[in-house]
Formats: structure tokens, sequence, C-alpha cells
């Protein structure tokens, strides 16, 4: 997706968000009902956390995006403190949590069952000289777990768990 289709994209959605918004305002503008609304930014995408109710749920979205930076700083790629920058940097018997260790195993469990399709591994040289949205992953596995502590076998891959990582945090805060 280049720039521009990007920013169209957000555009219209940011475009809807707002319609939509003023229209819930003047139909509902005499009940109850009310929008409680809360911007992020995680793993380098901006999200919205949009919630309807009759109560007063900003204490329930603070304790939303909380979560989300928490596990954030668990799996994103972007600082060398998290589980997974740590191990994209240290490369070998990198310690992590229980739960980056539960999105690199789903990780595996699926590179397996779309055979190689979804690959987290990323080979950072490539992308850069390409400069494109294509990711080149290697054939096999370039994960080696022991216990919580994992390595990267491929010297020239990072993991970037992109979708499945952003997908994860959604699904736990949800629950």
């Amino acid at each position: 997706m280049n720039k521009r289709f990007f920013l169209k994209s957000f555009t219209r959605f940011t475009s809807i968000s707002v319609i939509a918004n003023f229209f819930f305002q003047k139909l509902y503008r005499n009940t109850k009902y009310k929008i409680f609304i809360k911007n992020f930014f995680s793993m380098g995408t901006t999200g919205k956390i949009c919630i309807i109710s009759e109560e007063d749920v900003s204490e329930l979205l603070n304790n939303a995006i909380n979560k989300i930076l928490q596990l954030e700083r668990k799996l994103t790629k972007f600082s060398v403190h998290s589980d997974i920058g740590g191990l994209n940097f240290f490369r070998s018997n990198r310690l992590v949590t229980d739960e980056t260790l539960k999105v690199l195993k789903l990780s595996v469990l699926m590179q397996l069952k779309t055979a190689n399709y979804f690959n987290v591994a990323l080979n950072p040289s490539i992308f850069e000289l390409a400069n494109c949205n294509v990711q080149f992953a290697p054939k096999g596995n370039i994960l080696l777990f022991n216990n919580n502590f994992v390595s990267l076998v491929e010297k020239n891959y990072n993991i970037d768990l992109g979708g499945i990582g952003k997908g994860y945090i959604i699904q736990n805060v949800m629950n």
C-alpha cells in the first residue's frame, strides 16, 4: 500500500467516523446514550476504541489503553527493551514473557498451516533495498524455543509480529 492510498483510506475512515458521530449525536440527543472515544498508537499503527453506552465508561477505556500499551511493550519490534526488539537485537537465548512466547508459537503454527504464506520473519536488508511492502521470508522456522528462552536461528532475519501481534493485543483487551 503506498502512502497516497493509505492517506486516502485513513482520511475516508476518519471522515466516516466523524459523520457517524455527528448523526449519532443528532439522533440520540435526548437519550442517555453517549459515545466514548479514545485514540492510541501501538506497534506502528494508530487505533481507536469507540464505545456507545448509557454509563460512563471512561475508566474502562483507560484500562483498555493501558493493557494495549502494556502488551505493546512486550511485542513491538521498535524497542530493544521489548521481548521482540530484544530478540531481534541480541539474537540468542532471549528470555521472553509467557505472552510473547504464546504469540511466537502461534505464529509458527500459522506459518505451518499456511505453507509459509504467513511468516513473521523479515529480512530487513532486502526489505530496505527493495523499498516495497513485500516480505522476503525463509522457508523454514527461524525460531528455536527452550522453555521461555527464544533464539533466532537465521542471522539475517528479524521478527515482526505485525498483524498477529496486534490481533493478539485486541483479543486480549476484548477478553
